[in-house]
């Protein structure tokens, strides 16, 4: 730019006009020091732009990181929780088998003792039958010898 700005001519005859060539020479130096501009706000946007573009890749890195931090947190507190709902269904299939298993005896118990009284009660009624028939045989014998 500096060179534009000191840039002199030796004059000829029949040369350019010095006035021409000093307003051209204005125009390119205002044109350059427009892209020069240009270039320092394009390079100024470019940097923003870059550093917008970091700060956004961090906060994403951030969430990212984060994100993996919560699924591995909430992957390990899934499987506490499948392992304890499996301790404690196999708890309660446990339970249920005991439960079950002291039913079944407290019913057999019962089922027996019916099955006892039931036998007892037949015992009686067989020897009511037994006594009946003996009662039975000796009123026959003593009408037969009635009837004799």
């Amino acid at each position: 730019m500096h060179e534009l700005d000191d840039a002199q001519f030796s004059t000829k005859m029949r040369g350019y006009d010095p006035s021409e060539v000093d307003a051209l020479l204005d125009r390119a130096r205002r044109a350059i020091e427009e892209l020069h501009l240009t270039e320092r706000r394009a390079e100024e946007r470019a940097t923003l732009a870059e550093r917008q573009l970091e700060e956004e890749l961090d906060a994403a890195r951030t969430a990212r990181a984060t994100a993996e931090a919560e699924v591995a947190t909430a992957t390990a507190e899934a499987a506490r929780i499948v392992a304890d709902a499996r301790l404690d269904a196999s708890d309660l299939c446990e339970a249920a088998e005991i439960e079950i298993r002291g039913a079944a005896e407290e019913a057999r118990s019962r089922m027996l003792a019916e099955i006892a009284e039931l036998e007892h009660q037949r015992d009686g009624v067989r020897e009511e039958i037994e006594v009946t028939a003996a009662h039975l045989g000796a009123h026959r014998t003593r009408l037969q010898r009635a009837v004799i």
